[in-house]
């Protein structure tokens, strides 16, 4: 337990080292944003996980990176759906989506947040767009054709996925 303990304080203390580096605006430094953010999480640390996410938000969207905003919403948005919390991004999905309709990342986050609000038909909306956008053998398609599968507790609601693409 006490090693476990040195572990995370050490990370922590890593974080912040990497919050203050240089480098800042590079696509590696944003992916390590992502990956100690999700660490963060899956140790335990759910809220500096989160701190850390809005922390990268703030800094990718200064007026001095040019489309920094864009690219630490997907972050986010990825963030996310990595920790199964897709509610999270809720915002910056609809902020993306505002920017380029057909985001798939930001669909999936609007699919899984609708389903997980209860509202079955708008997630089924949501996931044959993902479908519609997405490749047969990819994530996002795999968990759009779970959302559109044939329910057995639901019958007569099952509608057909998307068409070709």
């Amino acid at each position: 337990a006490a090693e476990k303990k040195d572990e995370e304080s050490l990370f922590v203390s890593l974080m912040r080292s990497m919050e203050l580096r240089g480098d800042v605006f590079s696509q590696r430094y944003l992916q390590d944003f992502l990956n100690g953010a999700l660490l963060l999480f899956w140790l335990g640390h759910e809220e500096a996980a989160d701190e850390a996410m809005q922390n990268c938000l703030k800094l990718y969207s200064r007026d001095s990176v040019p489309q920094g905003r864009e690219a630490a919403l997907e972050a986010y948005v990825r963030y996310a759906l990595n920790s199964h919390k897709p509610q999270k991004a809720e915002q910056m999905a609809d902020e993306l989506l505002a920017k380029a309709p057909e985001h798939v990342m930001a669909l999936v986050v609007k699919m899984r947040s609708s389903l997980e609000d209860g509202n079955r038909a708008q997630a089924q909306d949501y996931a044959r767009r993902v479908q519609r956008l997405s490749p047969d053998a990819s994530a996002p398609y795999r968990a759009a054709a779970q959302i559109l599968a044939v329910d057995p507790n639901r019958p007569g609601e099952y509608k057909e996925p998307a068409g070709p693409k």
